[in-house]
């Protein structure tokens, strides 16, 4: 795969074309390293190419870095999207709660979807100011105090009032 990378890129740059691509390359003790690499082609006073200019940057460092944060944001994504927990992102904006990001399993609680609360206050989904009060007083203990908060409370549903759980960080 490789090669034949290298020899489009060649031929793209044969053209005229200046070509940038990543690609990956063993070593001798059998470790592989990542080459961000170009070509670009060397004109003479008549325009004609005359000769390729190679150049490679090792970027083995930032490949690694971009693959572990990849592989962390897929390990919270999988705690943040677990089934049986309702978990979301807020920020506190005066006395109301600002949802940047809920799950699946919050949202279809509410009866909402994702889109329609992320960005969007509390009091704008239509949250009662009691429970927003004592939402935004358990966020702020937590802060105060450092130490994450677990509280209960009765929340109405449809079907009827709800006892819900809460922890909040």
């Amino acid at each position: 795969v490789q090669q034949v990378l290298l020899r489009a890129a060649v031929g793209r740059a044969a053209a005229g074309e200046t070509v940038r691509f990543g690609a990956h390359h063993p070593t001798r003790d059998g470790a592989t390293i990542w080459v961000d690499f170009s070509l670009t082609p060397f004109h003479d006073e008549t325009g004609e190419i005359v000769y390729l200019i190679p150049e490679g940057r090792d970027i083995t460092e930032r490949r690694r870095a971009e693959d572990a944060v990849r592989r962390s944001e897929e390990l919270l994504r999988c705690f943040f999207d677990a089934p049986g927990e309702f978990r979301g992102i807020v920020e506190l904006v005066g006395g109301d709660i600002r949802h940047l990001s809920d799950n699946a399993q919050a949202t279809a609680f509410f009866g909402r979807t994702r889109e329609e609360t992320q960005g969007r206050l509390a009091s704008d989904l239509g949250v009662p100011a009691g429970v927003i009060r004592l939402w935004v007083e358990r966020y702020r203990e937590s802060h105060r105090t450092g130490r994450p908060v677990a509280f209960e409370y009765p929340h109405a549903t449809p079907a009827g009032e709800r006892w819900l759980s809460a922890t909040v960080t």
